[in-house]
């Protein structure tokens, strides 16, 4: 009897060194590979932020703008779009816009930063071309976004003395966020492709609200 409880207590014991064994091998498994995720994803952001910084150019009138006149690929952890910028005619500014539709019937100059410049997404994603979309392509929205220009306070400023009505749009984004929508990238924390089409949701309804007698709105 005592022969055969030492035999099951060496078989337990061992099974248990084998658990422990395979689950020290699974935990050291698991952290090479977030260590490899984590150097792969700053890797990533290197690269996307040195490719950015190629095509930042310095003005000492304008101040910082960026120029990509061929399409290039950005890379990062969260998303992959494709960036490009165009010559609209506006001193040696380059804007991420696909040109003036002269047969427009009005034409929206959309100011901003990076968050409308929008590098994190397809040009077709962002909110000025889903605006366009909305008005089936009878408005231009032109995308004048620059990064690191960060224009609100200035606008709301310049609104304010051309009593010119400026709507901030932070309380409706947040009613989409809490209809679970995911907004914003969580880490690069600017728009995703369904933030940007939400955005240009927002701005067609607070365009369509809009008095006769106010022809003239400032979103941000």
């Amino acid at each position: 009897m005592k022969k055969r409880n030492f035999r099951y207590f060496i078989f337990w014991s061992l099974m248990i060194l084998v658990v422990i064994i395979v689950f020290e091998w699974c935990a050291r498994v698991y952290y090479s590979w977030r260590v490899f995720q984590n150097e792969k994803a700053g890797q990533l952001n290197a690269d996307y932020r040195l490719a950015l910084e190629k095509t930042k150019r310095v003005d000492l009138d304008i101040g910082v703008y960026s120029v990509c006149d061929s399409e290039i690929t950005l890379v990062a952890p969260e998303f992959v779009s494709r960036y490009k910028t165009i010559d609209l005619g506006v001193d040696s500014l380059r804007f991420r816009d696909d040109g003036i539709n002269r047969d427009a019937e009005k034409v929206i100059l959309a100011l901003g930063d990076s968050y409308v410049q929008a590098v994190q997404v397809n040009l077709e994603e962002t909110f000025t071309e889903c605006l366009e979309a909305l008005y089936h392509q009878k408005v231009d929205v032109i995308n004048s976004g620059i990064l690191g220009i960060s224009p609100q306070r200035k606008m709301s400023a310049l609104c304010d003395s051309l009593d010119v009505s400026f709507n901030d749009l932070t309380d409706e984004l947040i009613q989409y966020a809490k209809q679970g929508k995911r907004l914003y990238f969580s880490k690069d924390v600017h728009f995703t492709p369904e933030g940007h089409k939400c955005w240009a949701e927002i701005v067609y309804r607070v365009l369509e609200q809009q008095k006769p007698n106010r022809e003239t709105t400032t979103v941000k």
